[in-house]
């Protein structure tokens, strides 16, 4: 039993390997691996093996029960698990996996994506992490429901086993006045100069302000409802409350008034295709000369400013969407006040008096 290739009539060896195995009863069964790399035949040897092992190997049913990668998406998909994320993070997957079979990818096939993703189309940490998170979502899946481990054969999560390299998250770009100025006049079309506003007087995500809707807009009250983009799967919308500065207010006033129909409140402040703005944007931080700038630094922008005039943390995080204090974390270093506290607190120390006993005992 193992692996070997064939020679075709010619007498020329055959790129694929061959598996040779007993099956539970003890039949020989010889079958192509579809793969020309010795390493991934000996990988689907072994998983066969244990198959065999543990009565899940169902012979000349191979299809259905070894599916192709691409075929474990389309079926993760239709039942409804796959996230608006997921749909382009596999756009990336599809091409290197697409075409394997599920129970021949490894660990080591993996780690060389992450590694090729990085380090050759220099794509983004956080990008390359959501798509190896969408693959080790669907091989767990499978491992967790007894049906599709027994459909797709899996009895291992090769995701998992490769693991992600760790990578310092912190970002926290945030702009200078004059560079806020510099992008401002670069903005190109008209709406780009109202977007960018909003953002930094909102600190609202690129899919939030694209979402809102002038019946969330509220001129009387001088606030903004905003259904907040990030939530779990099958998760109600959650909602924001976040009031206008005069400067948002000024500039909300005017795109209101120039809408052909003031009666119609349930259409986009922002009618702009998120392509477009991507484009726009791109083009408008080129053309000002930002280092290092991205549409979301916007809103790390905002948050600082919040934090750097004394807004309390609870506010901050309120209308920040968060549901925990533990992303202003980073933004703390910005609220330089909250860290005199504690200096004055110990300059206050000394200017009590307590007698020579009570200093002993609390020391």
């Amino acid at each position: 039993m193992g692996i070997y290739r064939r020679k075709d009539r010619e007498g020329n060896w055959l790129p694929n390997w061959y598996l040779s195995f007993q099956d539970a009863n003890g039949r020989q069964v010889q079958i192509c691996s579809e793969t020309d790399n010795k390493e991934d035949a000996e990988a689907l040897l072994r998983h066969l093996k244990n198959q065999v092992w543990m009565g899940r190997y169902f012979p000349g049913n191979m299809k259905k029960t070894y599916p192709y990668f691409r075929e474990l998406w389309d079926a993760y998909s239709k039942a409804g698990y796959a996230t608006e994320r997921d749909h382009y993070s596999i756009k990336h997957l599809l091409p290197v996996f697409g075409n394997l079979r599920v129970t021949v990818i490894t660990d080591k096939m993996v780690s060389d994506y992450v590694s090729e993703r990085l380090e050759e189309d220099e794509a983004a940490h956080s990008t390359v992490e959501k798509e190896f998170g969408l693959g080790r979502k669907m091989y767990n899946h499978v491992l967790g429901k007894k049906e599709w481990r027994i459909e797709f054969g899996i009895d291992s999560n090769p995701w998992t086993e490769a693991g992600f390299p760790g990578y310092d998250n912190q970002r926290c770009r945030v702009l200078t006045v004059d560079e806020e100025k510099l992008l401002i006049e670069a903005a190109s079309p008209t709406y780009l100069s109202d977007v960018v506003v909003f953002a930094l007087h909102t600190a609202c995500r690129r899919k939030e302000i694209l979402w809102l809707q002038w019946c969330n807009v509220d001129f009387e009250r001088r606030i903004i409802r905003v259904k907040i983009s990030k939530r779990k799967r099958k998760q109600k919308p959650r909602y924001k409350t976040i009031p206008m500065s005069r400067r948002c207010f000024e500039m909300l006033s005017k795109r209101r008034e120039a809408l052909s129909d003031l009666a119609d409140l349930n259409v986009p402040v922002f009618p702009i295709a998120v392509e477009a703005l991507k484009d726009a944007f791109e083009r408008a931080v080129e053309k000002a000369e930002l280092q290092n700038f991205v549409f979301h630094d916007l809103r790390h922008t905002c948050i600082s400013r919040w934090a750097m005039m004394g807004v309390p943390e609870a506010k901050i995080v309120s209308m920040a969407g968060w549901t925990t204090s533990e992303m202003f974390q980073r933004y703390a270093h910005f609220a330089p006040h909250s860290l005199h506290e504690a200096a004055a607190a110990s300059d206050k120390f000394y200017e009590m008096s307590y007698d020579t006993d009570m200093t002993q005992e609390i020391i």
